[in-house]
């Protein structure tokens, strides 16, 4: 996987099947702290999360979430989820979530038991599911995410659906500015955080830059935003829009 910085330690999986680890590694030297054994098929990660003295990872023969101690790498639980790959939980404030094939979950940080659940009601794998934003972002009290035919909106106090766009987006959406940027055929749309009305596009004509293939557009990159810029990479090219104008510059 991916590694991941916190807690003072760099943690990333190592998926070898039935000789799977989660290592915590030394930033200064690259020595390994520890390393912790978790079940897994030939499934791929993203990078872990660490925070709270705990670490959590996706895993499982079948599917399913891991919780670790981040000091010593001793096993805190196992909750058995559905099989998917290329996700990893989502955290804030003290809260982990996952969105794992059509259903949004709030576990509890040292049990994996799950607190509350949404199911998005499309089944499991619906059209372009290979699309679907395998991890979900927070921000401003929601949570953000696309599956299947529409981007959602979730309201982690209340535990509902709060708003929907019908479309086929692609990949993690970034939120920033009370907007949120997400990928779909052509570009790249700026949604309202609190209604989901569409504020605007950035296109571009991504089939002229050189060495593109069409699906180098087809993939889950998240988008960077910053003061005055948009950057989205396709395939081995990179876009910068203008945040305002939203025009590329490059």
């Amino acid at each position: 996987s991916p590694p991941a910085f916190a807690e003072g330690g760099v943690f990333f999986q190592r998926n070898n099947g039935s000789d799977s680890q989660i290592f915590r590694l030394d930033p200064l030297t690259g020595e390994t702290v520890w390393k912790s054994p978790y079940n897994a098929q030939w499934m791929r990660h993203l990078a872990p999360v660490a925070a709270d003295g705990t670490v959590w990872v996706a895993g499982g023969y079948n599917g399913g979430l891991y919780g670790y101690r981040a000091e010593t790498g001793a096993q805190l639980f196992f909750k058995e989820l559905e099989m998917e790959d290329s996700w990893t939980p989502a955290y804030d404030s003290g809260r982990i979530f996952t969105l794992v094939s059509g259903n949004f979950r709030e576990h509890d940080p040292g049990t994996g038991e799950i607190r509350w659940s949404l199911n998005l009601g499309e089944g499991a794998f619906p059209a372009y599911s290979f699309l679907n934003t395998k991890t979900p972002v927070l921000s401003e009290g929601k949570a953000f995410f696309h599956f299947g035919s529409k981007f959602y909106a979730v309201d982690l106090a209340n535990r509902s659906v709060v708003w929907t766009v019908p479309g086929q987006f692609q990949g993690l959406p970034a939120v920033a500015n009370g907007l949120v940027f997400v990928r779909e055929a052509g570009g790249v749309a700026a949604l309202s955080a609190q209604t989901g009305q569409r504020r605007g596009d950035y296109t571009h004509n991504f089939s002229s830059l050189p060495g593109m293939v069409s699906s180098d557009w087809t993939r889950s990159d998240q988008p960077i935003v910053t003061d005055n810029m948009l950057i989205v990479s396709a395939g081995s090219q990179t876009v910068v829009f203008d945040l305002v104008t939203r025009l590329a510059r490059q």
